[in-house]
């Protein structure tokens, strides 16, 4: 019984530490396909300015993939931390 309780502990806890991880990692995803064309795009405006419509476009389509990606693995560790590992 006392295993039992300890395993159940311990599965939690990894739960637990895979969900935040995801969630970590969608931030970084965040950082890196949104901040951080912004940031680029702001802290030189001469070159961004000077970007052509096909530039843009892939600048933006980028950030959009790069958001749902992050979106998406929010959603996965809300997810695991609620149901777990079945």
């Amino acid at each position: 019984m006392n295993d039992d309780i300890n395993s159940q502990a311990r599965d939690n806890e990894i739960v637990k530490y895979f969900s935040a991880s995801l969630d970590r990692l969608s931030t970084a995803a965040v950082v890196v396909g949104f901040i951080g064309p912004a940031a680029a795009l702001m802290s030189n405006p001469e070159v961004s300015l000077s970007y052509d419509s096909r530039r843009w476009i892939f600048v933006v389509v980028s950030s959009v993939y790069w958001l749902a990606a992050a979106y998406g693995l929010h959603i996965t560790g809300r997810a695991t931390l609620a149901r777990g590992f079945r």
